[in-house]
């Protein structure tokens, strides 16, 4: 919302021919808040309207350089897990074809040639191309927004009133 509306539903306000409960529903803000720049307003005027925080950084900026060791971070970390799953896909293949053999008796054993077990090499290579194109969980996309433990609803909701508990 613009700050000039702000102003003028604020003077409605001020000039009774707007209540705080209708201010508060077009500022889509609380009653409280309302009130609060009411107050503001009626001891400094439209320069009480202002946010003293105007021109300051804000108190959840990260300070210089952080963000991009914690991208560092995070890009090592990411590098590591998928280099652990990466190390897991042929032990599992592996030990699975290896089973299997035993239980068909197939000739096993990875100190043999793959002309002399076939069968094995050829579920190693079977189950390592079926793992590869299973979908995971790191397929989905993870926007940055939903990882942020501030969200845009942090305002108290419109025509919410406060009740006080003694």
């Amino acid at each position: 919302m613009h700050e000039l509306e702000r102003v003028k539903i604020i003077e409605a306000v001020v000039q009774h021919r707007l209540t705080i409960v209708l201010a508060a529903e077009r500022l889509q803000l609380c009653e409280r808040q309302v009130s609060r720049l009411v107050q503001r307003y009626q001891a400094a005027g439209v320069a009480g309207l202002v946010s003293g925080k105007r021109g300051r950084a804000g108190n959840h900026q990260l300070p210089d350089g952080m963000a991009r060791r914690s991208l560092a971070t995070l890009v090592t970390f990411a590098a590591g897990i998928i280099g652990t799953g990466f190390l897991t896909l042929p032990v599992l293949a592996i030990s699975g074809a290896y089973a299997m053999g035993e239980r068909l008796t197939w000739p096993v054993g990875l100190a043999r040639l793959p002309l002399q077990a076939k069968a094995l090499y050829g579920v190693i290579a079977a189950a390592t191309a079926i793992a590869a194109k299973v979908p995971t969980q790191a397929d989905h996309v993870i926007s940055p927004s939903s990882l942020s433990p501030y969200s845009s609803s942090s305002r108290c909701e419109p025509n919410v009133r406060q009740v006080r508990r003694y």
